[in-house]
């Protein structure tokens, strides 16, 4: 902070929220990771000024590659596999979370998770009888499940939420967004507040490979 300012925030890489309180001139600095992940809480009081929203939203101008989209896919599940407590996946066996799943499996056993804990990776599925779509989205399901997850001392569940934002804006509706700016705006609005082609067609375009093929969903 000292040596960029607040464009530090964008060097950030990870889960994180904070306030940064600069002494010198008494301004402060609210943060959070870009998707949420950690909780970050705003009380208002009588004698409270305004919080500045800042917005670094540009549109993506790189060229679609599904080598460069998978890399980056493989690197952010690893990534959340640096942790020394127990943990697992919610597998709903969608195209996500499957991804997720198979990604974490194949790097599990080079962990110090797994050392500790071993290399079995533990899923955890929410079946719901019904087709009903306001049901199985439902909030009380997956609270009930959580609440058994933490039971059995898993401390950490990795899912697919991020992918369906970020990588391939996974619901329906996003099939008729009018244009790529339309598309980002939803994209990010989604990210911030939890043509024709087969569903999220670029990310399994990007892990179509058949020399290295992910394990399959029995295997996790």
């Amino acid at each position: 902070y000292e040596e960029y300012g607040e464009d530090f925030v964008d060097m950030l890489d990870g889960m994180f929220s904070f306030v940064l309180l600069d002494t010198r001139d008494n301004s402060f600095l609210v943060a959070q990771d870009a998707i949420g992940i950690t909780s970050l809480y705003i009380g208002w009081g009588l004698d409270d000024g305004t919080i500045p929203h800042g917005s670094r939203e540009a549109i993506p101008s790189a060229p679609y590659d599904p080598i460069v989209l998978k890399h980056a896919f493989e690197n952010d599940v690893i990534k959340r596999l640096m942790t020394d407590v127990p943990f697992g996946v919610l597998l709903s066996g969608g195209l996500d979370s499957t991804l997720v799943a198979s990604i974490a499996a194949c790097h599990l056993a080079h962990t110090k998770s797994a050392k500790q804990w071993g290399a079995q990776l533990h899923s955890f599925v929410l079946v719901g009888e019904t087709y009903d779509v306001t049901t199985i989205r439902a909030s009380t399901p997956m609270f009930l499940m959580s609440r058994k997850i933490k039971s059995l001392g898993v401390k950490m569940v990795i899912s697919e939420e991020g992918s369906m934002m970020r990588y391939s804006g996974g619901y329906l509706y996003f099939h008729k967004a009018p244009n790529k700016e339309e598309f980002h705006h939803e994209t990010c609005h989604k990210i911030k507040w939890d043509q024709g082609c087969i569903e999220k067609w670029v990310l399994r375009r990007a892990f179509d490979d058949e020399d290295h093929p992910l394990p399959a969903k029995g295997s996790a």
